[in-house]
């Protein structure tokens, strides 16, 4: 089915938000669940530009640890959010090692905030803090991505204004220390409208912010490029950017009565100004029912998800660009898979499942370990990435709360 584009915060329509909220403690470690706090009134929100800490939340306590040396085996995440009005978690580290949470909160006000939360050097986790107590309207799409210097960004869809249309767009803010940068509009497309959505952002090798996106009924852009035709329906674009600076974008083309839904793909070698023509990289067998998920790593390659009624994973190489399709699910199917790549290459899973979180591995060699639930909660939109020291960080909502797990064990 195709990607439905619900009402916006502020009433306008948006491209489709996830649930959020997080978690910061140990695996093994009681689920932690704050009260939530009442919603703001209208005159008690703020609107000053600077982050604002947001103490009506209340938190977990902040000594407790990120990784830790829990043995229990009973997988139990924490709440971090804890307000039940949580949607769309995001989880990156920065260089530095410090681990980003943003998500979309709408317990403060109707309109919703982005709250973020930070380890320190304990892995204890920060208050909540709000980056856009100064936007009248958040349009859903979120995103955590590194500046050139290695300090995190987060990247969002918003209005700063209603009454006004020009202030409609894609932001950023970025983080250097404790201090966060005003909200910066960037100029991704000379398109003006709240029918953008679905922003895949990534970060060129001079600094320039870059996005795969929709337009209109369902028709997929880079930056200004029309990359899929205007006679299809296509949603999930994904887009990175390899080690030697080649620009791949990924995406569902919708289906209908007398054609299976397809990932289609394309390659730029020269930094987005030409394209190579489009590929499909599912098969009859591997028909998407959910969007693709693109991460590039260290060495150079591009790892590709999708899911269907299966969770399918394929790897292009420089040298042979792409491999054979590897599904991955076993009888744990479900949507919205996630990975990471660790240190020698190796690639991590984990997807959606209406009784648990699904995690699988791969192993030296390239083959595949078995399924096995990480945790018994239901798991929507989750996340993952794995930090220098190969431990396995996830995060995912339930409930409406952001649930956290930290284990050096997974695998």
């Amino acid at each position: 089915m195709p990607n439905r584009r619900p009402l916006p915060f502020g009433g306008l329509p948006l491209f489709a938000l996830g649930l959020a909220a997080l978690a910061c403690s140990v695996l093994g470690s009681p689920a932690v669940t704050p009260t939530a706090p009442p919603v703001a009134s209208a005159a008690a929100q703020t609107t000053t530009a600077a982050p604002t800490t947001v103490s009506a939340l209340t938190t977990p306590a902040a000594d407790a640890t990120a990784a830790g040396a829990a043995t229990a085996t009973t997988l139990v995440g924490v709440n971090l959010s804890g307000t039940g009005k949580a949607e769309t978690p995001r989880l990156v580290f920065d260089a530095q090692g410090t681990l980003h949470l943003v998500w979309l909160d709408k317990s403060l006000r109707v309109g919703g905030d982005i709250l973020h939360r930070q380890t320190d050097a304990n892995g204890g986790w920060s208050k909540a803090e709000s980056l856009t107590s100064d936007f009248e309207t958040l349009y859903g799409d979120l995103s955590l991505i590194r500046d050139g210097d290695g300090h995190i960004c987060a990247v969002f869809a918003a209005a700063k204004t209603d009454s006004d249309p020009t202030t409609i767009g894609l932001y950023q803010r970025c983080q250097a220390g404790a201090v966060w940068s005003a909200a910066v509009k960037l100029t991704i497309t000379q398109q003006t409208s709240i029918g953008l959505r679905g922003y895949s952002p990534a970060r060129g090798a001079d600094g320039t912010v870059h996005a795969a996106y929709i337009a209109g009924v369902g028709t997929i852009y880079f930056d200004n490029v029309q990359l899929s035709s205007t006679d299809s329906t296509s949603s999930g674009p994904t887009l990175v950017i390899d080690k030697a600076g080649g620009y791949h974008v990924a995406w569902e083309s919708v289906g209908d009565a007398n054609s299976p839904s397809t990932i289609q793909y394309r390659f730029s070698a020269d930094q987005g100004q030409t394209w190579q023509a489009a590929q499909t990289l599912s098969t009859g067998q591997s028909v998407p029912n959910s969007v693709a998920r693109l991460m590039a790593d260290d060495e150079g390659n591009v790892n590709l998800l999708w899911g269907d009624s299966n969770v399918y994973y394929r790897r292009w190489t420089p040298a042979g660009g792409w491999g054979a399709p590897a599904a991955l699910a076993g009888d744990q199917t479900g949507p919205n898979p996630a990975l990471a790549v660790d240190a020698q290459g190796l690639v991590r899973v984990v997807w959606e499942h209406w009784d648990g979180l699904p995690y699988v591995m791969q192993a030296v060699g390239g083959a595949w370990g078995a399924p096995r639930l990480i945790s018994h909660q239901a798991s929507g939109e989750p996340q993952i990435v794995i930090d220098d020291g190969g431990a396995t960080r996830v995060v995912w909502l339930a409930n409406q709360d952001v649930y956290y797990l930290a284990r050096p064990d997974f695998n």
